[in-house]
C-alpha cells in the first residue's frame, strides 16, 4: 500500500477525551498530554483493508487504561479487535488536475478518564470510522508541494 507520503509512518490523530469541552490554555494543554492515541500505518494486508497499530503514552492502570475493543472470532476464541484503515483515490470531476485521496481509520478501543472526577475513573468505548480527505495538484511534481489547503 502507497501511502501518500511514505517516509511518514506515525503520526498523532487525536485525543481520546473531549478537551475542549473542558476549557482552553493551560487545563487542555494538561490534559490533553494525558489521552493522545497514536497510530502507524502498516502495509500488513487483513480482511481486505490494512493493518494499523494503535498505542498511547500513558496506558495501563494509572494511566488511561487504553485496550483495544475485545471480539470473538470464529473458532469462539476472544481477541483484540484489529484496527484497519483504507486508502482511495478519486479524480476531480470537473477539475482534471486534482486527485482526491480518502484516508478511512477503522477503529475500536476503551479508554478510562481519570482526570474529570478525582477518584473516579470514567470508562469510555470507541468504535466507528475517521475519515480524512487530502486533495493534491497533480500539475505540480514536487509530492511535498501538492497538497491543496483551502
Amino acid at each position: 500500500m502507497r501511502l501518500l507520503f511514505p517516509n511518514i509512518k506515525h503520526m498523532c490523530i487525536m485525543t481520546i477525551r473531549y478537551s475542549f469541552i473542558w476549557g482552553f490554555g493551560m487545563q487542555t494543554t494538561l490534559i490533553v498530554k494525558y489521552y493522545k492515541l497514536f497510530v502507524e500505518f502498516t502495509d500488513e494486508y487483513f480482511e481486505g483493508k490494512y493493518k494499523l497499530k494503535i498505542w498511547t503514552d500513558n496506558g495501563g492502570a494509572d494511566g488511561n487504561n487504553f485496550a483495544l475493543v475485545k471480539e470473538v472470532d470464529l473458532v469462539g476464541e476472544a481477541r483484540e479487535k484489529q484496527p484497519l484503515y483504507t486508502i482511495t483515490e478519486e479524480m476531480d470531476a470537473t477539475k482534471p488536475y486534482l486527485k482526491h485521496v480518502y484516508y478511512t481509520l477503522y477503529i475500536d478501543y476503551t479508554f478510562e478518564d481519570y482526570t474529570l472526577s478525582p477518584g473516579n475513573r470514567l470508562k469510555y468505548t470507541v468504535n466507528g470510522t475517521l475519515s480524512m480527505q487530502r486533495d493534491l495538484n497533480t500539475l505540480i511534481p514536487d509530492m511535498d508541494q501538492q497538497i491543496q489547503w483551502d
